[in-house]
């Protein structure tokens, strides 16, 4: 029977990046798409907690799911550099599954800070094993921009690791997929997904390109001639169902927020404006919220979904 593998990223909206107008939220969900999608490869059953989800709820979730080791991804803060893995204790049970993950980590860090104990909620309430991941410190520009730059190589660490804690054969990506750009004569390759950044190319329209993969929030991470970056769905031949315009529809105006939760007001949306979806929040208490991108402000904000079309 396939080994069920519970991923939490963090949900830590408030914790910016020294580099890249991003969060811990952000980057953390990236990294858990990542090791979510290799560790399906390898055959292990997996569920992963949604984008900003409330932290006892992924508690919850994953004691119903019955996951054999529950896995928190952070990135830290500080003025510290390199990987910390928290346990509950450092019993022979919990390094069977933290060493190798942090083995994994600090081969790609290049730093190591060690395995040491934590009361930390997801680490005392989840019935798995847990191991929780530091993978990073994000208060530093440089391993901000490394981590932005490395989500999918920190995600495929952490199934390395529990590939060998389980006696599990890793298996490397080997999907490659090219698509073509259709929607823009000249289509511009980031250095990232999610805020302002360089950009690394750009592409003549029908340029042939290779699919990495697909965030999952309505991005791609692409390589174009030996330059890899990202690009949004709809720029690309395999759009995502969620990468459309709708328009705001049931009110003259709609509030928009900074989180799902909605505890921030960001302003205020008129009726009819067009907005791209970048996902929509399916369970927990903020079930029903959207993530648009609002192009008037170039913001990466939140609004109920019952006001889109």
């Amino acid at each position: 029977m396939a080994k069920k593998i519970y991923l939490s990223p963090s949900n830590q909206y408030a914790n910016s990046y020294a580099y890249g107008n991003t969060t811990e939220m952000e980057q953390c969900n990236k990294i858990a798409i990542a090791a979510e999608t290799a560790l399906k490869r390898c055959g292990f059953t997996v569920k992963r907690a949604p984008k900003g989800q409330n932290m006892y709820t992924s508690i919850s979730e994953s004691n119903n799911f019955g996951a054999d080791v529950h896995v928190c991804i952070h990135t830290n803060a500080g003025g510290g550099k390199g990987t910390n893995v928290f346990v509950y204790n450092r019993s022979a049970e919990n390094l069977k599954y933290a060493q190798p993950v942090y083995n994994e980590l600090v081969k790609l860090t290049g730093n190591g800070r060690g395995i040491s104990m934590n009361s930390l909620a997801e680490i005392n309430q989840t019935h798995a094993k847990c191991v929780y991941c530091e993978c990073e410190f994000h208060d530093n520009s440089t391993l901000a921009k490394w981590i932005i730059n490395n989500t999918t190589k920190i995600g495929e660490a952490i199934c390395k690791g529990l590939c060998s804690a389980f006696g599990v054969t890793y298996k490397a990506n080997a999907s490659v997929a090219h698509n073509k750009i259709t929607t823009e004569s000249k289509l511009k390759s980031k250095a990232y997904a999610y805020g302002d950044c360089k950009n690394i190319c750009i592409m003549p329209k029908n340029s042939s390109i290779t699919h990495i993969y697909d965030d999952g929030y309505g991005w791609s991470k692409i390589k174009y001639k030996n330059k890899t970056g990202f690009v949004q769905n709809t720029r690309i031949n395999n759009n995502s169902s969620l990468s459309k315009y709708p328009k705001m529809t049931a009110n003259a105006t709609a509030n928009i927020y900074t989180h799902p939760d909605k505890k921030v007001k960001f302003g205020i949306i008129p009726k009819g404006t067009r907005v791209t979806v970048r996902y929509i929040v399916e369970r927990g208490k903020n079930a029903g919220m959207a993530e648009i991108a609002y192009p008037k402000s170039n913001s990466i904000v939140f609004v109920d979904r019952k006001f889109l079309k």
